[in-house]
C-alpha cells in the first residue's frame, strides 16, 4: 500500500479512506505508522502543532555602545546569527527595515543617491522618540535633544540655575536608566505572548532531523518543491534554542559538513528503524 493513489493528505483521511474498503487487526495502527514514516510527507510538510522554540530575549545594555549589532559583510571577529533566521539578530533586522523605509521615500529611479540620503534619515530616526523608552536615542546618548534648524530660530536662552554639564550627566543616567526598566517590561510583556504561541522542543546529540531550507530553482515553482531536506544528525546544543547539526548523506561532490540552526528550522527525523513498535489506537 502506497500514498501515491491517496493524494498524501495525512492520517484521517487516508484511514478514512481505506477503511471504507478493508479491515484487519490493527489497522488503524498501520495507516498511522504508514502516513508518519513517509518520506515525501516528512520532506514537505510542517508539523500540525504550535511553532517550536520559546523567545529568548536580548536584554538592555547599562551604557551606550555596550553592545553593538551589525549587519557585517566581511572578515572580522563577531558572533553570527543562524542562518535563515534573521530573529537572531532581529534588533538589527528591524533597524534595517525601518531605514530601507526611509531610504525608499526619498532615493531617485536608479538608486544612486542612497548614500547622500542617509545622514539625513538617521538624524530623523535618532531624534524621534521610540515607543519602549519614551525617549529619542539622541537623548539618551548626550542627554539633551538635538537641535535643529527651528531651534536656531526660536533660540533657547537657559536660566543659568545649574551648571549644565552637570545636568547633562543626570538627565542622561535618570533616562537610560529608566529606559533600561521600560524595555525590560516591554521584554516581558513579548516574551509572555510569544511563548504562548510556541512550545518547547529538544533535541539529544545523535538523533536525526529534517532541517528547513528555502530554495530556488529556475523553472520551477517555490510553492511546489521540498522544504525540508536530510537527514541530518545532531552534533550538539550550543544554547538554548541552537544545535549544531552535520548532514548525514552529503553530496559526493561536497564534505561532509556541519550548520548552525535556530530549532525552528528542525523537526524530528522518523524512520521505520526506530518505531517497530506498537502504537496506542487511543
Amino acid at each position: 500500500m502506497t500514498l501515491q493513489f491517496v493524494g498524501y493528505l495525512g492520517f484521517a483521511k487516508t484511514y478514512d479512506r481505506i477503511r471504507t474498503r478493508f479491515f484487519w487487526s490493527g489497522l488503524y495502527r498501520s495507516v498511522r505508522r504508514l502516513v508518519m514514516l513517509c518520506r515525501e510527507c516528512q520532506r514537505r510538510k510542517s508539523v500540525p502543532q504550535k511553532p517550536p522554540g520559546l523567545l529568548m530575549p536580548i536584554h538592555p545594555t547599562s551604557a551606550p555602545f555596550q553592545r553593538v549589532g551589525i549587519d557585517l559583510l566581511g572578515s572580522s571577529k563577531h558572533r553570527k546569527s543562524t542562518g535563515y533566521h534573521p530573529q537572531t539578530n532581529r534588533l538589527t533586522e528591524r533597524f534595517n527595515k525601518t531605514v530601507a523605509d526611509m531610504l525608499s521615500m526619498y532615493i531617485n529611479v536608479e538608486q544612486t543617491n542612497w548614500d547622500e540620503i542617509l545622514p539625513f534619515v538617521t538624524f530623523a530616526y535618532n531624534t524621534v522618540k521610540q515607543e519602549t523608552t519614551g525617549y529619542t536615542p539622541f537623548y539618551l546618548l548626550h542627554g539633551r535633544e538635538a537641535e535643529t534648524k527651528l531651534d536656531t530660530v526660536f533660540s533657547y536662552i537657559a536660566d543659568g540655575s545649574e551648571d549644565y554639564v552637570s545636568g547633562l550627566i543626570v538627565r542622561a543616567e535618570e533616562s537610560r536608566h529608566l529606559s533600561r526598566i521600560r524595555t525590560l517590561e516591554a521584554l516581558h510583556r513579548n516574551k509572555t505572548k510569544y511563548d504562548a504561541r510556541h512550545r518547547r522542543v529538544s533535541y539529544l546529540p545523535g538523533e536525526l532531523v529534517w532541517v528547513f531550507t528555502p530554495v530556488r530553482k529556475v523553472g520551477l515553482s517555490e510553492k511546489l518543491l521540498k522544504l525540508y531536506f536530510g537527514p541530518c544528525r545532531v552534533v550538539r546544543k550550543i544554547s538554548y534554542d541552537i544545535y549544531e547539526v552535520e548532514e548525514l548523506e552529503p553530496s559526493p561532490r561536497r564534505r561532509k559538513s556541519t550548520q548552525v540552526m535556530h530549532v525552528l528550522r528542525m523537526k524530528k527525523y522518523y524512520t521505520p528503524e526506530a518505531h517497530t513498535g506498537t502504537y496506542s489506537n487511543k
